[in-house]
């Protein structure tokens, strides 16, 4: 993942002026992470046992029927079937992030390698997935499918029904910085810069002042419990607060969808299990969030479990 890591550090935009005392990496460094209701009925039902079926409007079906009187009792008989309700046209849930038949190919001839062989997954919003393999399984490939930091050999990825795989380097890069923030194992975070000033390079070049980066900044810090920290450099601060600093500055775009490489991996055990802490806290039902992960206990802590080998998926559950 060095190169897809690489690149997730890669910022499309001509760099703006900075403001006095902004956040602005120096040396030309780059900002890392640049990351109806169904319609009822109106007051009446249709009495039709024979009838086609009706559309298929998302509402719950209920057909009625009335028998002839039996000749025993006299009592009518009615007979009640109640379908499955399905979400309602126009509310049906579309994915986040999307492949389709994706296959990624290294080389040619014969030193050619396939790290993902026709792969399909789709991740909705609300879910909370873990991404599990051993190594050479093609994980760290399908992330970089996911984060749009690569383009697949074959197949179709869409983010938010976009179809990511037509668009030129530019336009992905726009659609990654929008839609999806990075969380990598390794933090990079800029030296020179404290807790704020990394936060805010997520932000420099979305057209805000100064005032209004640090707001929000200070805001995403907060949000992961350093807002008492935000003036402090990486230097200062443990590997527990410096992921932490790294999860807000993922955060502060406001991300669909937020993506982990072995997020705990420089962790030890107590503060791996506080990065996973806030991870569960930020599920929604609009945001996504995808784990790749060695730790089975990681893995495990998520409610869709998807497990690779050889390139391909082998399974894919959820657990309520």
């Amino acid at each position: 993942m060095a190169e897809a890591e690489a690149e997730a550090t890669a910022v499309a935009d001509e760099p703006t002026a900075a403001e006095p005392n902004s956040a602005e990496p120096a040396d030309g460094a780059m900002a890392d992470g640049a990351m109806a209701d169904g319609a009822m009925a109106d007051g009446a039902m249709s009495a039709a046992p024979d009838s086609d079926p009706a559309p298929d409007t998302g509402a719950a079906t209920v057909a009625v029927t009335t028998a002839d009187p039996a000749p025993d009792t006299g009592a009518a008989t009615v007979a009640v079937t109640t379908a499955d309700p399905t979400p309602p046209l126009g509310t049906r849930l579309e994915p986040l992030l999307e492949l389709t038949g994706v296959s990624r190919r290294y080389g040619s001839g014969e030193a050619q390698v396939t790290a993902l062989d026709d792969v399909s997954l789709a991740i909705m919003p609300g879910d909370f997935v873990s991404i599990m393999g051993p190594s050479g399984s093609g994980k760290s490939t399908m992330l970089g499918l996911l984060g749009c930091l690569d383009v697949p050999t074959e197949g179709t990825i869409r983010v938010g029904g976009h179809v990511v795989t037509a668009m030129d380097d530019a336009e992905r890069s726009r659609v990654r910085g929008r839609e999806i923030g990075f969380v990598f194992q390794q933090f990079h975070l800029i030296p020179h810069l404290d807790a704020l000033g990394n936060v805010e390079t997520a932000l420099l070049y979305r057209g805000m002042s100064a005032k209004e980066r640090r707001a929000r900044a200070l805001a995403s810090l907060e949000r992961v419990g350093l807002g008492h920290r935000h003036d402090h450099r990486p230097v200062q601060l443990s590997g527990g607060e410096q992921q932490r600093v790294a999860l807000a500055r993922a955060l502060v775009t406001e991300p669909k969808i937020v993506l982990g490489d072995e997020p705990t991996g420089a962790l030890d055990s107590k503060n791996a299990e506080l990065v996973m802490g806030l991870f569960t806290s930020l599920q929604s039902p609009e945001r996504a969030i995808v784990l790749v992960t060695h730790d089975p206990h990681v893995g495990d802590m998520a409610e869709r479990r998807v497990r690779m080998r050889d390139g391909r998926i082998v399974s894919d559950e959820r657990v309520s």
